[in-house]
């Protein structure tokens, strides 16, 4: 018996089916069912994070705005996690540390994660 396996590009887990044999005549069923794994062919997306680079201004606070991007489709919901860290600007400087998570469902979604 042949089976048709719908394609897609999405990136998903491993989908299972049963076959189950039934309605038998003039004969016996041994082992009536079967499991068929359909695998993914298809890469996982991937964020990416722009740079940004502004003045800081001579008083006050400004925000800077990162951009994330998930590339690529999925069949499943995605999250990444962003944090930041000192670099040559530290906690003494006007820098607001922060951490925390974005969410993205669909490819090409935006999220703009915003430090003060």
């Amino acid at each position: 018996m042949a089976i048709t396996v719908n394609k897609d590009a999405l990136y998903e887990h491993a989908e299972d089916f049963t076959v189950t044999l039934g309605n038998v005549m003039n004969a016996a069923i041994g082992d009536g069912t079967a499991t068929g794994t359909i695998t993914d062919n298809d890469a996982a997306p991937t964020f990416t994070v722009d740079s940004v680079s502004q003045a800081e201004g001579d008083s006050g606070t400004s925000t800077m705005t990162f951009t994330v991007t998930k590339n690529g489709a999925s069949g499943q919901a995605s999250h990444v996690n962003y944090a930041t860290a000192d670099g040559t600007a530290t906690t003494a400087q006007p820098v607001a540390l922060k951490d925390g998570i974005v969410f993205q469902t669909r490819k090409g979604a935006l999220v703009h994660v915003v430090v003060r």
